[in-house]
């Protein structure tokens, strides 16, 4: 089964205990920073500066408050309070908590938590790599739709069901189940020594969450060609062969079939307005 609404208490405590280390964590695995840079560009492309953005799943701020520096205006929203308290720290060393509000709650109740912050209505969202965790992707859906602008983007990146580089690695070695595990409906992963389930989609269950609530505008693999960030201590012995892996991730990710490949798919959502017809 997907994650539960109980799960939600063991990823706030894993997330709480990270937090304190989680930029040079993320830091230093070379691979999370380039899939972070991705989606930063992918941001920034969608949303022109001083666009009203809502952060979901902000972890320790470190987005929210690169975004809050270029001139937009973030509404960050976490579900573990460490990481909320770190993304604060950061708008206040910055001299940014103008444009930076954090708030502490559900991901799919984040309508409810706007009352926090000066702005009412948003010009779009983002999601970078943290839909995972939620028991309904429905459900965040909806409470985005209902807080952003009519005609308003919402860009999400989530961990995909099959992912190449895992095919090509693994195939081989005739390793089918670690190839086929994302295809379970909870995966675990390791934060800080507390198992915390996550929910892989493939592109079907993408469709049918967002059904009547938007319509898909762009869809990327993050990465295709190069591989999940777990596998960073061998993707740094690769030299010279890792900017070509890049490459090809910069020519081929937005195109099928390979967009449907990634270790994670940023989907590119635009809200319908109710009475519009879906696409």
């Amino acid at each position: 089964m997907k994650p539960t609404v109980a799960d939600l208490s063991v990823t706030r405590d894993a997330f709480d205990r990270i937090a304190p280390e989680f930029d040079q964590v993320v830091g230093r695995n070379s691979i999370n920073s380039w899939m972070r840079e991705t989606s930063r560009r992918w941001i920034r492309t969608v949303f022109p500066p001083g666009s009203r953005l809502l952060d979901l799943g902000c972890g320790s701020g470190a987005d929210a408050a690169a975004f809050a520096e270029e001139g937009y205006q973030i509404l960050a929203v976490d579900l573990a309070p460490e990481m909320v308290a770190a993304t604060q720290a950061k708008a206040r060393a910055l001299g940014r908590t103008d444009r930076l509000r954090a708030v502490c709650g559900r991901l799919g109740e984040v309508d409810r938590l706007i009352s926090a912050s000066p702005w009412d209505r948003f010009d779009g969202a983002y999601a970078n790599f943290s839909l995972a965790y939620e028991p309904s992707l429905r459900s965040v859906l909806e409470a985005v739709h209902r807080v952003l602008e009519s005609g308003g983007m919402f860009l999400c990146t989530l961990p995909n069901r099959l992912a190449l580089s895992e095919v090509v690695l693994y195939g081989p070695q005739l390793r089918f189940g670690h190839i086929l595990r994302r295809f379970r409906e909870t995966t675990w992963m390791d934060v800080h020594g507390i198992r915390v389930p996550f929910h892989a989609y493939s592109s079907g269950e993408v469709t049918l969450a967002r059904a009547g609530l938007f319509h898909l505008v762009h869809q990327v693999g993050v990465p295709v060609f190069v591989p999940p960030p777990y596998l960073f201590p061998w993707w740094n012995r690769l030299g010279r062969a890792r900017q070509a892996l890049t490459g090809l991730d910069g020519r081929w990710a937005g195109r099928f079939p390979w967009n449907r490949l990634g270790d994670h798919t940023l989907y590119g959502l635009k809200r319908v307005d109710f009475g519009a017809s879906p696409r």
